[in-house]
């Protein structure tokens, strides 16, 4: 590269290339030109060049007086403005030399495209730069640069409407830079091959994630119970504010419009602390959230109008919360006379994001690997700086925001307390032992309900309670089902340690494909099930979809409205036992109020499952020369109707019930092996049996 440089140098001094030849000439000239020297970075070689036309001596005083002034009244309001307006006019003259150059002068096409993400033509940044001139004239001529107040409230929708546009016309132009990708692949390849496919097999990977995440966490107007649940705990206003509205954003949505994002974060911009660009210094506005990372099943026809209205509400719902939060504490803080400066605006930002469930993960945190890996850590992270007050205090700078943190959390815990005591007041469960699951859940029946105020903090505040009882030596982990204590580091075989806690804890937070590959590896699913083609494709369903479909299982009075529920965030789950799931798959038809039905679920609990040979996925060479010979449907009916009448048999035997719970499930066991000989027996004979089954003669007995 050194030698092209030099070329370059040479080319110039000699005058083969002149600088005429680069000023005036459109951009795919210019790197014509260049390539020669620039290889496959002409482009960003030319587009810099255009950046330095574009440069005048005025912008670099500006630029040098602005230097000059952070060191003396930076945070002056007067000074600012003054600033601000100087640089406004100035970028206001840039813009239109780059956007909307006269008919004698280069379109600067690369130079567009840097500023806009996306290639432009003439014609298409000529439309931005009316739209952005409209929105400058409305602020000239209606906002008080002193106040940031608009002349009146019509005027302050007309830049809105008119931001929004704009914001979505050059988004409309990016949903086409696919043609730009391949390009850029292109170019890569030249240089680097195994690099260019190692990048392509990674932005697959995490589209086809971002995708998976999408599919599962949307059909819900979740974040105003969910992610924007603390909200209500800080401000019962600000929260009716977003719920109200996120309600309209969907019923305008599924009347066609496209807007209703873009005129959230243009409303939210008009407004003094979006102008004024705080908003943009405590990074309140994310590109994208992480329940909502792309667009992509938007354009599946009919149902993706689904994920539309619902992803629109999710994210328009967000931006009013941050917005409305972080004017509210700018305000707490000029009334008590607090120095407003970017460092309190960043930690009011950081604030404002963890009640939001957008915690600042870093560098790390925000990794390629680490987002194909873990669902939601901004989430995680803001959990935790809730719970914690930011690491203790240890991640603000600011007295003041150290505060607001340390009230938000009390709110919360003040906030729980009153509805763990109204729902125990009306009979319901709420578990209060830290070393559960089910932590300050509401139990009523097979239903849990969590207080949406706690987010995901009581399952860090179980992880560190089983951590340190089980590092203690004393009883660590509590049953849901038994409610019997265990301990962690044990020594005893296949008993569980600290570490498998936190291990678990981490696999629970997985994204959907992630956690695809981890139940292969186990071999068993969330349900202690065996992988299936059918429950991989059921676990990647909408969340609301699957509670209502699991329905069927347990449509109890809570469960109904647990389902419900869910679909506006408060997190609800309903525990059909493994044992009627195991019956239902296997096709026995038993009536859950039955006998059987009632001792199968009991054992279920006590952690001694009923083991039931399933047809559908058995590689035993029984069920395999029982499906060879009998239809599969027939025998696998058969089975099911004799593991029943063996099973009543069992536990109407007088001997059962002296048994222990360990004697019982082996013997239920025994009993669905004898249903399954007995079959055999009915299909083969003694010396195909004999073949098939190394014993001569199948155990006959269900109890002796």
């Amino acid at each position: 590269m050194p030698e092209k440089i030099q070329a370059f140098k040479e080319a110039i001094k000699n005058k083969d290339i002149s600088l005429s030849d680069l000023m005036f000439v459109e951009s795919a000239e210019r790197i014509k030109i260049l390539e020669e020297y620039a290889g496959k970075d002409a482009e960003t070689m030319s587009a810099l060049f255009e950046q330095k036309l574009v440069l005048k001596n005025k912008m670099l005083g500006l630029k040098n007086l602005v230097s000059k002034l952070g060191e003396i009244g930076r945070y002056d309001p007067a000074k600012k403005i003054e600033i601000k307006e100087a640089l406004d006019d100035f970028k206001a003259k840039q813009a239109e030399r780059i956007f909307n150059p006269k008919e004698d002068e280069v379109f600067y096409a690369g130079l567009a495209e840097k500023i806009l993400g996306t290639e432009v033509s003439r014609e298409e940044a000529q439309a931005i730069f009316a739209m952005s001139a409209k929105g400058d004239q409305l602020k000239e001529n209606h906002l008080n640069s002193k106040t940031l107040e608009w002349s009146s409230e019509e005027k302050r929708m007309d830049w809105v409407i008119n931001d929004a546009m704009r914001n979505k016309y050059i988004d409309d132009l990016n949903t086409g830079s696919f043609k730009g990708y391949v390009k850029e692949v292109q170019n890569m390849w030249d240089e680097n091959k195994p690099g260019t496919i190692a990048t392509v097999l990674g932005d697959s990977a995490n589209k086809i994630n971002q995708t998976l995440i999408n599919a599962v966490a949307s059909w819900d107007n979740s974040f105003i119970g969910r992610q924007g649940a603390i909200t209500l705990v800080k401000s019962p206003k600000i929260w009716w504010n977003m719920a109200e509205k996120s309600f309209k954003d969907i019923k305008k949505t599924l009347r066609g419009s496209d807007l209703q994002v873009y005129l959230a974060r243009s409303e939210a911009m008009s407004r003094p602390n979006g102008i004024n660009g705080n908003y943009e210094v405590a990074k309140l506005f994310p590109k994208t959230e992480e329940e909502t990372p792309t667009k992509t099943l938007e354009y599946i026809p009919v149902i993706g109008k689904g994920f539309k209205v619902f992803d629109v509400a999710f994210q328009t719902s967000a931006i009013r919360a941050r917005a409305d939060l972080f004017d509210m504490m700018i305000d707490i803080s000029e009334k008590t006379n607090e120095k407003i400066d970017d460092v309190l605006i960043k930690d009011l930002g950081s604030v404002v994001n963890a009640i939001t469930a957008r915690g600042k993960v870093g560098r790390i945190g925000a990794s390629g690997p680490v987002q194909l890996l873990m669902w939601a850590p901004r989430m995680l992270k803001a959990d935790w700086d809730v719970l914690t007050v930011h690491t203790f205090g240890a991640g603000l700078k600011t007295n003041f925001a150290r505060k607001q943190s340390a009230k938000t959390i009390t709110n919360v815990v003040i906030a729980t307390a009153a509805v763990a005591a109204i729902a125990s007041a009306m009979g319901a469960d709420v578990e209060k032992d830290p070393r559960s699951s089910d932590f300050l859940q509401i139990k009523k029946g097979n239903t849990r309900i969590r207080i949406p105020f706690t987010r995901g903090m009581t399952q860090i505040v179980t992880l560190f309670a089983r951590a340190a009882m089980g590092l203690a030596g004393k009883p660590a982990v509590k049953s849901t089902t038994t409610g019997e204590l265990t301990k962690l580091n044990s020594g005893k075989y296949g008993s569980k340690t600290v570490w498998d806690v936190g291990l678990d804890f981490l696999v629970n937070k997985t994204t959907p494909p992630a956690r695809i590959v981890i139940d292969q590896f186990r071999g068993r699913n969330f349900q202690w099930e065996k992988p299936t083609t059918k429950s991989v494709g059921f676990s990647l369903l909408p969340i609301s979809v699957q509670n209502f479909i699991e329905l069927k299982d347990e449509a109890t009075t809570m469960s109904v409205f647990g389902a419900f529920a869910d679909l506006f965030g408060i997190s609800s789950n309903t525990y059909t036992s493994n044992a009627l799931r195991v019956f239902d798959k296997t096709g026995i038809d038993i009536d859950k109020d039955s006998a059987v039905s009632k001792e199968a679920v009991r054992l279920d609990k006590s952690g001694n499952r009923i083991s039931i040979t399933d047809f559908d996925t058995s590689t035993s060479k029984k069920v395999a020369a029982l499906k060879e010979r009998v239809d599969s449907a027939q025998v696998k009916k058969e089975y099911a109707d004799e593991v029943k009448k063996n099973f009543e048999e069992a536990i109407a035997n007088e001997k059962y019930s002296d048994m222990s719970d360990e004697v019982k499930k082996k013997q239920l066991d025994h009993a669905a092996d004898v249903a399954l000989d007995t079959i055999l027996e009915r299909h083969f004979n003694k010396r195909e049996r004999k073949k098939i089954n190394k014993k001569a003669k199948p155990t006959k007995y269900i109890i002796k």
